[in-house]
């Protein structure tokens, strides 16, 4: 069976597992075949320890209530697996169109105007993560003229955000990780030396209290944002973060909490949104959108007239 039906099993596992309390084998089966597949105790078995295995996704039985629940305590990456699957769909997808030809090609429309540069580091990237070997390349910073040699580097994450893939790393073990855009790299080396990974560093868990690649340093704070109700109702329909949850609806405002360790990126979010959004905790960070939005302004109110033509 093709590596895309199985994902789709197993999502259709979590889902029965996840939504109903402790199902039996019994309902799980019929579950299954209900949305076409043939199910048997062997299959079961081999998607839970395939689940598990590949995805760390963790599915138990329970003997006393005699049905399989969700382990979250011994699942670590439920948000990574969702998140694949999602993709994994919409791989589906562009498959079936670029079958079907162009007549369903002329329904589908992207939101950039062209594929981000860089993905053709994925591949040799991912491997050299799994088979932890040191990579060297050239780097253009955003904030730099001329690009620059990074030599040596302890691949360790490949994470995604806002389109755009990072490569992130570190110099030397349980150092400061540092995260490079693949847009802004050439020149891929992967070297044939190999490198020891701390056991006890997880970079996932790393930047899963910040919202983005930036630097998540310190602890994560109380983030009180003030929406206006249609910006609201978007945020929530594509949340920032895991911790994301709606305090209070009244009038036209939407308060949304969040747990974060405030960045660059949190920041960015903010101000897409304009006065749509009010920071009312914490002050700090209040003040600095504040004066961001004033220094925004002031570039409007000094700018020169435009000569015509």
């Amino acid at each position: 069976m093709s590596k895309t039906l199985a994902l789709r099993r197993f999502s259709l596992i979590l889902e029965k597992v996840t939504t109903d309390r402790f199902p039996s084998f019994g309902a799980i089966k019929s579950f299954l075949e209900r949305h076409g597949f043939e199910f048997s105790g062997r299959t079961l078995q081999r998607d839970l320890s395939r689940m598990e295995h590949l995805f760390q996704i963790k599915i138990s039985y329970d003997h006393q209530k005699r049905g399989y629940f969700f382990d979250q305590d011994q699942s670590i990456n439920l948000d990574i697996f969702l998140r694949f699957l999602q993709v994994s769909s919409e791989g589906e997808l562009m498959t079936e169109a670029l079958a079907d030809g162009r007549q369903v090609m002329r329904h589908l429309s992207f939101g950039t105007a062209e594929e981000p540069s860089g993905t053709c580091w994925l591949r040799p990237l991912l491997d050299a993560i799994r088979q932890r070997h040191l990579v060297s390349f050239t780097f253009r910073d955003f904030s730099e003229a001329q690009p620059r040699p990074i030599a040596r580097l302890m691949p360790l994450l490949l994470r995604e955000y806002l389109g755009r893939w990072h490569l992130v790393g570190t110099f030397v073990r349980r150092g400061p990780l540092q995260a490079f855009g693949l847009d802004r790299i050439t020149d891929l080396t992967v070297e044939p030396v190999q490198f020891t990974r701390d056991p006890d560093t997880n970079p996932a868990t790393l930047f899963a209290k910040a919202i983005g690649v930036g630097q998540a340093e310190g602890e994560p704070q109380r983030v009180l944002l003030a929406f206006r109700r249609a910006a609201g109702e978007s945020v929530k329909t594509l949340p920032w973060h895991r911790s994301q949850k709606v305090v209070q609806e009244v009038g036209d405002r939407c308060l949304i909490e969040l747990q974060v360790v405030p960045n660059l990126e949190l920041q960015q979010r903010i101000l897409m949104f304009g006065a749509a959004v009010q920071v009312l905790e914490p002050a700090w960070l209040a003040r600095e959108i504040a004066t961001t939005h004033r220094e925004a302004a002031d570039q409007y109110a000094a700018r020169p007239a435009l000569a015509a033509g």
